[in-house]
């Protein structure tokens, strides 16, 4: 019997049958070529992806898709098929609003946004496209199959993937004109690239909206390691620490550019808004002492942020067992 492929296995995973094309079978209501998907060429996707696919096709799930330069059609078809599933039962719009949800890993940020903007664009709503990385990754088969087998390295060997296909739907969304879009994610990074988005997200012509939310690093890393005992997911150490400090540096110089911004403080029982812009592009703060707080966190020093995390560890598994009777720990993760 033939072995199932990773194709076959993403399949089962999303309820997807990815078959040749024929007549109508293309993407958004275009005809595919007999025997042929139609949808995005070899630019539309490769565009998007880090140089370190090409350099390291090993490290990357679709590095092994990739020859000379450009991707198989097998694998064209599974983010043609993976981009238009997002487009359905999705309510479109005369006056689309572009939204981008920001804020370090393990922030509260999508809780937090819609306790207090309610009107925002959720993946619980079906009142647009709403772009998730995270949510991409389902449709990875070699992100699926390491997750069955509960390998940590899941979210990482799939991250370049699921990030251009995020960037390939936002564009595919924001384009249209005809639906509400929320790309969420950090916004960290570089800010130069995050301003890119923002600025183009504008040439569009819809208001674009940003929401963000902080937490202290220390309650991001317990956050983050409840998380892990819960789900198993476990963005490393440095990578939340790397960005909530980006968060941190990004947000002031981003503010400005959207038509209207908030930062959440979410430490307590309620979130808060600290500051936030308009259509003037000046930034206000509400809340000094709780700014200067989201704005200091670049400098505290990496080495002892982590030696306190270490130290509260036994802490935080005791309270998951208390909260999580008869539950079993997982071994402890790499710090």
């Amino acid at each position: 019997m033939k072995s199932k492929t990773y194709d076959d296995i993403s399949s089962i995973f999303r309820g997807i049958i990815v078959k040749d094309g024929g007549k109508g079978s293309g993407n958004f209501g275009h005809e595919g070529r007999p025997g042929k998907v139609g949808g995005f060429g070899r630019s539309a996707f490769m565009k998007y992806l880090d140089t370190d696919v090409l350099k390291n096709p090993e490290k990357h799930s679709v590095g092994k898709y990739i020859e000379n330069g450009k991707l198989s059609n097998n694998r064209k078809k599974l983010h043609n098929e993976a981009i238009k599933n997002y487009f359905r039962d999705v309510k479109k719009t005369h006056n689309p609003v572009i939204y981008f949800n920001g804020g370090g890993s393990a922030s509260g940020k999508t809780t937090a946004i819609s306790k207090l903007f309610p009107e925002v664009l959720s993946a619980s709503n079906k009142m647009g496209i709403v772009v998730d990385p995270d949510e991409l990754k389902k449709d990875i088969p070699e992100y699926n199959e390491l997750k069955f087998k509960n390998d940590p390295t899941a979210a990482g060997f799939a991250h370049e993937e699921s990030s251009a296909l995020a960037k390939k739907l936002f564009s595919k969304a924001v384009n249209s004109k005809e639906y509400n879009v929320l790309m969420d994610g950090t916004l960290a990074g570089k800010t130069e690239k995050a301003k890119k988005k923002i600025l183009d997200a504008k040439k569009s012509g819809s208001p674009v909206v940003g929401n963000f939310a902080t937490v202290d690093i220390d309650e991001a890393l317990k956050r983050n390691y409840l998380r892990y005992l819960r789900t198993g997911r476990f963005p490393s150490v440095d990578t939340v620490i790397k960005n909530h400090k980006e968060v941190s540096v990004n947000y002031p110089e981003l503010a400005g550019l959207f038509n209207k911004s908030a930062l959440i403080d979410n430490n307590g029982k309620e979130p808060v808004i600290i500051a936030k812009s308009g259509e003037d592009g000046k930034l206000k703060i509400l809340d000094k002492e709780k700014y200067n707080k989201f704005i200091n966190k670049t400098k505290e020093s990496d080495d002892e942020i982590k030696q306190r995390f270490k130290k509260m560890i036994p802490v935080y598994e005791k309270e998951y067992l208390k909260n999580n009777p008869g539950a079993k720990l997982k071994s402890r993760p790499k710090i």
